[in-house]
């Protein structure tokens, strides 16, 4: 029997025949002293993603193998598509990389890889992406320009990922150790941002090391799923029940020995929910439907704080007229 991989590499993809080739090409032009597979899972192509996959896969058929999925399923766009990559990973790490984003360092692997090995303790690592076009260019912009704890210190918790309420991390940098846990909870094939649900359930058996060098890249562009779908009223409904939910599993506020300390920790939760919820509102109000866009605020304000962020919004909306 073959012995597995150090490093499994999981892409997926849909749709990205102008991207797909850019992304293996950076995963291929790795420069390691290990061996690594690419997994790529495509979720029922329309465009010409498929054929080019799978001459990839004849030029290079010990590297890579490929999960050609039959039909789009119901649910999640994308989610069996994940999981079903992940579940095949035989690598004693794996790599997450999407078919529309790329690797921008030939050492990206190596790097990390020499990281967990001589860090046992850490159960992730990532690293800086910078953020450009659908035809690479650099829009000057870094993942992690928004969050605070990334300008001050190198690694981050599963306390500071619930606190943040958002990742603190691309998925396109993300390597960690493989079957940290035997199986994706139920919940997880029903939430919207499996990037950040996955950060938070690795995050539970260790902390995760963070590069401030871009090894990656996040392509910004009109087909993706961020572009297609993310402000839409139903995904703006289900990313309220998804933070609701994560806040219920790993911060309840009945723990004897810290509710006031979770309680302090789902504030930020608590303003992305609040934020989620404005965003639904906002869509109803486009829709024509500006009392009811106001009657779900008002009802909206009586749980999860939401109140505090709505006076707020309003107090920086009479700052800007005066």
């Amino acid at each position: 029997m073959a012995v597995p991989p150090l490093v499994s590499v999981s892409i997926i993809t849909y749709n990205h025949e102008d991207y797909i080739a850019h992304a293996i090409d950076s995963v291929l032009n790795q420069q390691t002293d290990f061996a690594y597979e690419i997994i790529i899972g495509d979720d029922y192509s329309t465009d010409k993603t498929r054929k080019i996959i799978k001459e990839y896969q004849q030029r290079y058929p010990d590297t890579i193998s490929l999960i050609l999925h039959p039909k789009r399923y119901a649910g999640v766009p994308g989610r069996l598509n994940n999981i079903t990559n992940i579940y095949a990973c035989r690598g004693t790490y794996v790599a997450l990389l999407d078919g529309d984003d790329y690797w921008t360092d030939t050492q990206k692997l190596q790097v990390q890889v020499d990281f967990m090995n001589n860090n046992d303790a850490f159960i992730a690592v990532a690293n800086d992406v910078k953020i450009v076009t659908h035809d690479n260019q650099a829009t000057g912009g870094y993942y992690s320009g928004e969050h605070k704890i990334l300008q001050k210190d190198t690694s981050f918790s599963h306390e500071n990922i619930l606190q943040e309420g958002w990742c603190l991390t691309q998925t396109s940098s993300l390597l960690f150790r493989n079957k940290t846990f035997r199986e994706f909870p139920d919940w997880y094939w029903t939430i919207v941002s499996a990037d950040y649900a996955l950060i938070v359930l690795l995050s539970r058996y260790g902390p995760i090391k963070y590069f401030k060098k871009a090894y990656s890249a996040y392509r910004i562009h009109e087909k993706s799923f961020t572009a297609r779908h993310f402000l839409s009223k139903k995904t703006m409904s289900l990313k309220v029940k998804e933070l609701q939910l994560l806040r219920k599993l790993y911060l309840p506020y009945g723990l004897h020995n810290r509710p006031f300390k979770n309680i302090r920790l789902s504030k930020t939760i608590n303003q992305r929910i609040s934020m989620f919820k404005y965003g639904y509102a906002t869509r109803i109000k486009e829709e024509g439907n500006p009392w009811a866009a106001f009657a779900y605020l008002t009802k909206a304000s009586l749980s999860d704080f939401s109140f505090v962020y709505y006076v707020d919004k309003i107090v920086q909306k009479i700052r800007r007229f005066k």
